[in-house]
């Protein structure tokens, strides 16, 4: 087949080197784990308050620190916040808040 298709050979053994597949198929809908309901205070997951620099207002602003592991679905926490958790940091800024959906996604809106 190679040598039809390039025109010669090199007389050694062929090697699938790259190989690409496309399909198409139904997979089934994955089942997205709903968080449990809380209430709509956060206080529950708060770790402390520590000052932050702020790049929007050039200064320090104190902001609240939650952990993220310990905010149940319908939790609101208004910004200036941080939401930890082991991988990354969520920052609320002032004039936002941050809703946590049922799945478990922070949701940041304007106030």
């Amino acid at each position: 087949i190679y040598k039809r298709t390039f025109g010669y050979t090199l007389d050694q053994p062929a090697e699938v080197i790259f190989l690409r597949v496309r399909c198409i198929g139904e997979v089934p809908k994955p089942v997205i784990q709903e968080l449990e309901a809380g209430s709509k205070n956060a206080n529950a997951a708060i770790k402390g308050k520590r000052q932050v620099f702020c790049f929007v207002n050039n200064k320090l602003v104190v902001h609240t620190i939650y952990e993220r592991s310990k905010l149940p679905a319908g939790n609101v926490i208004d910004g200036p916040a941080l939401i930890e958790e082991p991988t990354s940091v969520t920052n609320v800024l002032s004039g936002y808040k941050c809703e946590v959906d049922k799945s478990g996604s922070l949701i940041i809106t304007r106030k």
